[in-house]
């Protein structure tokens, strides 16, 4: 056998024990995982009163807490988030006019995930279903100011990510997330979002 295949050989066979080790750390059980992230608002489109436009929220950030149960390749989660945003910007007649406002969500969900183990790192997928409470205040436009008051809908993602062991119990969780919330009618779009999202998550 030539050098460069018994190299080769050897670095194969670590990177799978590598693999092996990755997924066996990854034992069955309860696990907890907070984490923080950058909200990105969609636009909404509105078609009110004959005219059409659109209306964005400014960037936000969002806070997550998760409780989980990892059985094999499958996991599954209870969360709850709080997020902010603060102004925006509404379009329409080709004009383009900003506004101010105290946006709040407040998130409870309940998720399942699928992981694959791959060496070194597991990457994953799933999604979640719950609800979304979302209040904004002192929504300011045209030199008024008035309480855009609070709704709480249905609320679904999608998700992918991937978990970087730190530790034996530890791993690092970068992950992008999906949201929709139920919450459009009367001429506007349902709210879409996406999250940024880095998480910890402790395996006990």
């Amino acid at each position: 056998m030539s050098m460069k295949k018994i190299l080769a050989t050897t670095a194969l066979t670590a990177l799978l024990a590598t693999g092996a080790s990755a997924a066996a750390s990854a034992k069955d059980g309860f696990y907890v995982a907070p984490g923080f992230g950058w909200l990105v608002p969609n636009h909404s489109d509105i078609s009110v009163a004959g005219g059409k436009g659109s209306i964005d929220f400014d960037n936000g950030w969002m806070f997550t807490g998760a409780v989980g149960y990892r059985m094999g390749s499958f996991r599954f989660e209870g969360e709850l988030g709080y997020g902010e945003t603060d102004g925006g910007h509404v379009k329409g007649n080709g004009t383009k006019v900003k506004f101010g406002a105290d946006q709040s969500v407040f998130t409870g969900t309940v998720a399942g995930y699928y992981d694959v183990a791959i060496a070194g790192f597991t990457p994953y997928v799933g999604a979640g279903i719950g609800f979304a409470d979302v209040d904004i205040d002192n929504f300011t436009f045209g030199g008024s100011t008035i309480d855009g008051g609070s709704s709480t809908d249905l609320s679904m993602f999608g998700e992918v990510g991937v978990a970087i062991p730190m530790t034996k119990e530890l791993d690092l969780v970068p992950s992008y997330r999906y949201v929709w919330i139920n919450n459009g009618g009367s001429g506007v779009d349902d709210s879409t979002a996406s999250l940024f999202r880095v998480a910890v998550r402790y395996n006990f």
